[in-house]
Parts: structure tokens; sequence; C-alpha cells
């Protein structure tokens, strides 16, 4: 059978089934789930030798990357399986929480995180420069702030004029 029908169907993995799993493992040797049902496999066939070679490899390489503790004891293999489009989307629209906001650690050490830039907010350069020439200095900074989280990639000509402003030029 297939890799896929493999796992769906891993309890009634046969023999017939080694040379399949075999080459999958070879084509991903990082593949630890597919490691853990090869060496269950081979046990259940009698294959002691390549069971226990199997178990040496998945401890090697977990000393090096850790694993889920879902994948130590008693692998499910039906996490294995591809979710679908679909079922992504389910799942994220029943979560609480539909919005994104950045983690703490975006701010500076020593700073609170800045203030995500909300489509209601009206800004724009013109309108940082008019509160600059009108002497606003702290409405411009405040604009000109929201202007570099909403133009990251001019965040260093915005980072200029900041630096400007509060040396009073």
């Amino acid at each position: 059978m297939d890799f896929l029908t493999l796992i769906d169907n891993w309890t009634q993995a046969s023999a017939d089934d080694l040379p399949e799993l075999e080459r999958t493992v070879a084509d991903y040797p990082w593949f630890i789930p597919g490691k853990i049902l090869l060496m269950s496999l081979c046990l259940r066939c009698g294959r002691t030798a390549d069971s226990d070679r199997m178990r040496r490899s998945i401890a090697l390489h977990l000393a090096a990357y850790p694993a889920s503790d879902w994948m130590l004891e008693n692998p499910d293999f039906k996490k294995l399986q591809r979710q679908s489009s679909f079922s992504i989307i389910e799942t994220f629209l029943a979560s609480d929480s539909h919005r994104i906001v950045p983690d703490e650690s975006f701010a500076a050490p020593g700073e609170a995180a800045p203030a995500v830039v909300s489509d209601d907010d009206l800004v724009s350069e013109s309108l940082a420069e008019i509160y600059r020439k009108q002497g606003l200095v702290e409405e411009s900074k405040a604009t000109y702030r929201k202007l570099s989280l909403k133009f990251p990639e001019k965040s260093v000509y915005f980072a200029g004029i900041l630096t400007e402003i509060e040396q009073g030029k």
C-alpha cells in the first residue's frame, strides 16, 4: 500500500509494506514518525536487527533534535495526515482570537510595544510634514512612527526624519 494509506492503516501493515516504508525513510532520513513506524513494523515482522538499527537512528536524531511528546510514546499516526485548507480555516475560525498582533518582543528593551496602525488612522507623509511645519513636534513624531510601521521598507528614511525632528532641525 502507498505511504498515506499505510499511515491510515498502520495496524494492518505487513512485511509486504516494508519496501515502501524503507524507501520513504531512506528518502527522508529526518522523518522520525516514518522511522518509528518502520521500527514498529520491523519488530512486528521479526526483523529485530533492523528494528534495533531504527531505534538507534531515532535515539541519535532525538539527541540532536528533541521531539514532541506525542512522538515519544504511543505515537498517533493520525496526526501525520495532511489537513485540508478547509479544516485549517475551520480550526482558525473556531479559536477565540481572530486578530494577529505583534508580541511584546517587538518593542526595544525598556519601551512599550508600539501601537499597531489601524485602518482608521489617517497618516501620510504630507500630514507629518504639516505637523512639523506648524511646530506640532509630538504629532509629527507620532505620525512618522506610524508611517514607519505602515511602510517598513521606508523605516530607515523615517528614522532619519525623526532624528532631525529630535535635534530641532
